[in-house]
């Protein structure tokens, strides 16, 4: 699967045994099962096509993350400029 990173990245051990791989350098994530496949990817490239970095990621199990939509969602911010 070429994972690779120059200076950083990190794993998390999540649900039955799956790991999130932060390539932090090439702006990728990755979720592998107990086999080593993978189940999903994520390239953090930006409407302009550049690739960016990501960093210090973290994996929301899905009753988190519905708990943080919601109270996201409740919220007033300012549109962007």
């Amino acid at each position: 699967h070429d994972v690779r990173t120059i200076s950083e990245g990190r794993s998390e051990i999540v649900g039955d045994d799956d790991v999130i791989v932060e390539e932090s350098n090439y702006g990728r994530l990755l979720r592998f099962d107990r086999d080593g496949e993978v189940e999903w990817s994520f390239v953090n490239r930006a409407s302009d096509g550049k690739v960016y970095v990501v960093s210090w990621s973290r994996y929301l199990s899905p009753s988190q993350g519905a708990a943080l939509a919601k109270t996201v969602s409740g919220s007033e911010c300012a549109p962007a400029d």
